[in-house]
C-alpha cells in the first residue's frame, strides 16, 4: 500500500513539473539598435520599449529564444518581423520577415539577427513570436519593440 501511495505521489509530481514546463513557454529576448543607441526587450516584460532611429541609419536586431523547461518542445515556429505599427501579422510590404521551425531540447536555445538601413519614415513594430508553443492557457511567447523613424 505504501508503494502505491509513493508511486501516485511521484506521478502527480511529474505531471505538475510537466505542466509547469509547458506553462513556461519559451523565453525570448530581443536587442535592437544603431551605433550609440540600444534597446532591449524580453518576453517577461509587460511594457513595450521604443527605439528612435534616424533615417538612413543601419538598424541591427538580435534575438534569442530558450526553453527553460525540463521537457523538449518540437516543431516550434520562431517568427520575426519588422512592419508598420498597428499590424498584428506582417503584410506583403513588411520591411523584414523570417520564420524557422525548430526543436528545443530542455535548456536549448536558438538565436538570429538581421541588419538593414531604415530609410522610410514611420512607426514600426519589431516582433519575435512563437507559433505552435502555446501554453495551457492558450498564449504564445513573444516580445516586441516600437521603432520610430522621424
Amino acid at each position: 500500500m505504501r508503494t502505491l501511495h509513493s508511486s501516485a505521489w511521484a506521478l502527480t509530481f511529474c505531471l505538475l513539473i510537466g505542466q509547469h514546463a509547458m506553462a513556461a513557454g519559451l523565453n525570448i529576448s530581443l536587442q535592437a539598435g544603431v551605433p550609440g543607441r540600444q534597446q532591449s526587450a524580453t518576453s517577461s516584460q509587460k511594457a513595450q520599449p521604443a527605439l528612435a532611429v534616424k533615417r538612413g541609419e543601419t538598424f541591427l536586431a538580435k534575438w534569442s529564444a530558450s526553453n527553460p523547461g525540463t521537457a523538449p518542445l518540437s516543431n516550434i515556429t520562431l517568427h520575426v518581423f519588422l512592419d508598420r505599427e498597428g499590424v498584428i501579422k506582417p503584410g506583403r510590404d513588411a520591411l523584414y520577415e523570417t520564420a524557422v521551425v525548430l526543436d528545443f531540447r530542455a535548456g536549448g536555445q536558438s538565436s538570429g539577427e538581421f541588419r538593414m538601413p531604415l530609410h522610410e519614415p514611420g512607426s514600426y513594430v519589431l516582433r519575435v513570436e512563437t507559433i505552435g508553443a502555446r501554453t495551457p492557457d492558450g498564449r504564445e511567447s513573444f516580445t516586441a519593440m516600437r521603432v520610430t523613424v522621424p
